[in-house]
Order: C-alpha cells, then sequence, then structure tokens
C-alpha cells in the first residue's frame, strides 16, 4: 500500500495451506511481518480465510515514532495444523 493507507492482507484457507503445505497435524511454520512505513496510518491487519483463526494481535504498526516505536513495527507469527484443512496463526 501506498503511503497513508492501511493494508489488510487475509491468511490463505485452510484448505489451500493443507494443500500447499503437505503438513501433518501438529507441524507448522514460523514467519514475520516487518512494516518499514513512514506514515502512522500504514498499519497492516491480518484476517484469516475459513478454517483458519488468528490468536492474539493480528495489527502490526508501522515504523513511524508515534507507533512502531512504541508498539514495534514487526510481528512474529507461528502457523500450526491443527487438523485436516484447519490452521491456527499463533502472534508470537
Amino acid at each position: 500500500a501506498a503511503n497513508g493507507e492501511p493494508l489488510t492482507l487475509t491468511l490463505p484457507t485452510g484448505a489451500l495451506l493443507d494443500t500447499a503445505t503437505g503438513l501433518s497435524i501438529g507441524q507448522g511454520f514460523e514467519w514475520t511481518i516487518i512494516n518499514l512505513s513512514a506514515a502512522a496510518i500504514d498499519t497492516v491487519t491480518l484476517t484469516a480465510g475459513s478454517g483458519h483463526t488468528i490468536v492474539g494481535i493480528a495489527i502490526v504498526q508501522s515504523a513511524h515514532a508515534s507507533t512502531g516505536l512504541l508498539y514495534g513495527a514487526s510481528a512474529r507469527f507461528f502457523t500450526k495444523k491443527t487438523a485436516a484443512d484447519t490452521f491456527v496463526t499463533y502472534r508470537l
């Protein structure tokens, strides 16, 4: 997104992740969002597709001094397969 625009990212559906990853139940992977935008309004918000749940704060603030320096402009996540076509993403 351009400066001055929040960005919403939708995590894949559980069925799509199941097909794409080939993970077994209980397996997962870690990933990170780093928001280098300098505009305070440029947050990144995660939403979940069907069969996918988010646990924890799903907003990553920008690197602006009023937000990122206070709250951090990056976030680590762990996505775990909990059942067939079912995933949970945890903010670490």
